[in-house]
């Protein structure tokens, strides 16, 4: 019997490496392609556009620019025409979560330090945008039949796509960094695609893929990427709202997840806005997180930071480790990074800093600056900006990096609406912070990850596509002693937590036989 199994083995990997062989003999080449920067003049127009995901329960504003979220509706959905709804969750209920949030994608280029931004945070500031009208908007697909947008390749019940980069230099696009520089491009594209669904249980978040890669010939190397956000959390009633938010970051190790992490940024109202006592339909009870999906856990840096911008240097301040104190922003204060130099330094500096409700404490004895005369009002909530970030990773032509970024809320994150009244005290804030609940932020960011692995189960080499490269990869892998899968949660594909002949199987009757999909049921 051990014998037939063995030969059964070989005939296997024998039939899957001969069907590799001439495949890859059809296969032409990839022809190049013209990667000239856009024109800098002012007669180019970028198709920039902004549409909701609507779905699901939250109401999510995605953009063609390297932007989410709409600014407070400044940006009109592209389907309605009205000002689109930032992070609305739930669903109906004018409760918002996020003013808006964008890539910054920054590296050390020659002897210059470059970043690129969807958004700046606090200068009205993009440096990412699509190609000229009419082309280069968002194409939607849902794998809905009775959808208008209805498509085989779709992945959810709607997806959005789109395409841009930096290479635009017209000022009366990109306008000009604070420090007086013009925009100067890394020369990147990006192919962002953001899915949503209807059914419970998938319904309160959003993943957002990003593909980045460089143009021209040269990779881009030890890049770093971060998702800036301010999130302001209010009822529609409540236009000031956003002044008294607070943040924070959390890593969980789900049950479901076999080990797996999530490391993942949130904010939330300070007190929830309790009405006359009690919450009622204006309460911002909820809370919002995002967190990086894909292969970059195993990157060599981390980083969380948060800080309170303010035109007044004396209140422009974040927390700082004292290693990091030596850092010159330029501006005058410690908070807001502004220009390139700035930005990178944020995007790489590793540290992840403590929630903002501890911001009075004296964290000193673990290596950070003492307390600011700022930091008491800031423990308390106020309008905070965050950027998580990850690298270095190399950015070349034929080879993108490849992320996801999701975006999801969560339920009654404050449980009581006294707590914050009765508990809080910026000098021993833990009996308030044991009050809060992220459970219902944690389920659902972790069948976010679920859902992202079960995507891309079966995409061994990482590229996009599951075909027979992924077969020889997981030959190599499993027999010959080759690289282990760029994102091992892939390559599990009949779900019993090992990697052996038996996920090449299952790979080679989906390539070649039209069997189950790999993963499903995982």
């Amino acid at each position: 019997m051990l014998g037939r199994i063995a030969e059964m083995t070989v005939a296997v990997i024998a039939i899957t490496l001969i069907s590799a062989a001439i495949l890859l003999s059809a296969m032409p080449e990839e022809s190049g392609r013209d990667v000239t920067p856009q024109s800098l003049s002012l007669t180019v127009t970028p198709n920039a556009m902004a549409c909701v995901h609507n779905v699901g329960n939250v109401l999510f504003c995605v953009t063609n620019y390297g932007q989410v979220g709409s600014a407070a509706g400044s940006a009109h959905d592209c389907e309605t025409g009205l000002p689109a709804k930032s992070f609305e969750f739930p669903a109906g209920s004018e409760v918002g979560y996020l003013y808006t949030g964008g890539l910054w994608v920054g590296a050390i280029v020659g002897s210059d330090t470059l970043v690129s931004v969807g958004v700046d945070g606090w200068q009205i500031l993009n440096e990412l945008w699509p190609c000229e009208a009419p082309s280069c908007g968002i194409d939607k697909r849902s794998t809905n039949p009775a959808s208008p947008y209805y498509h085989p390749d779709a992945i959810s019940d709607l997806d959005m796509i789109a395409e841009y980069t930096d290479t635009l230099t017209d000022p009366a696009f990109v306008g000009m960094d604070w420090d007086g520089r013009p925009h100067i491009p890394l020369n990147i594209e990006m192919k962002q695609q953001s899915h949503s669904w209807s059914e419970p249980g998938d319904n309160e978040y959003v993943l957002v893929e990003y593909e980045i890669k460089a143009l021209g010939v040269d990779p881009i190397q030890s890049a770093y990427i971060g998702m800036h956000a301010d999130g302001d959390v209010f009822h529609a009633a409540q236009p000031e709202g956003y002044l008294d938010d607070v943040s924070g970051y959390r890593v969980i190790f789900p049950e479901a997840l076999n080990g797996g992490a999530i490391e993942y940024a949130w904010t939330a109202d300070n007190d929830g806005d309790p009405n006359e006592g009690g919450f009622d339909f204006t309460s911002a009870t909820g809370v919002i997180g995002f967190a990086f999906l894909g292969p970059i856990t195993s990157s060599d840096v981390h980083s969380f930071n948060w800080w309170h911008p303010n035109g007044n240097p004396s209140f422009d301040w974040a927390p700082w480790t004292q290693a990091n104190s030596y850092f010159d922003f330029l501006t005058g204060g410690m908070g807001a990074p502004e220009g390139d130099r700035s930005k990178f330094f944020v995007l790489s500096n590793g540290e992840t800093d403590y929630d903002q409700l501890e911001s009075a404490l004296d964290h000193t004895a673990d290596g950070w600056l003492p307390p600011a005369p700022v930091s008491l009002p800031a423990a308390s909530g106020c309008d905070t900006r965050f950027l998580l970030s990850f690298g270095p990773v190399d950015i070349s032509p034929g080879e993108p990096v490849r992320f996801a970024v999701v975006f999801a809320g969560g339920h009654d994150f404050h449980v009581g609406p006294n707590d914050f009244g009765n508990l809080f005290d910026p000098y021993s804030p833990s009996a308030f912070q044991a009050t809060l609940d992220f459970s219902s932020l944690e389920q659902n960011l972790t069948a976010a990850r679920l859902m992202y692995d079960g995507i891309h189960t079966g995409d061994i080499n990482w590229d996009g596509d599951v075909d027979i490269e992924d077969v020889i990869a997981m030959i190599n892998y499993v027999f010959l002693g080759g690289d282990e899968p760029a994102y091992i949660p892939v390559s599990d594909l009949n779900c019993d937590g090992k990697r052996n002949l038996l996920d090449i199987i299952v790979l080679v009757n989906y390539i070649f036989r039209g069997g189950t999909l790999p993963g499903a049921g995982c």
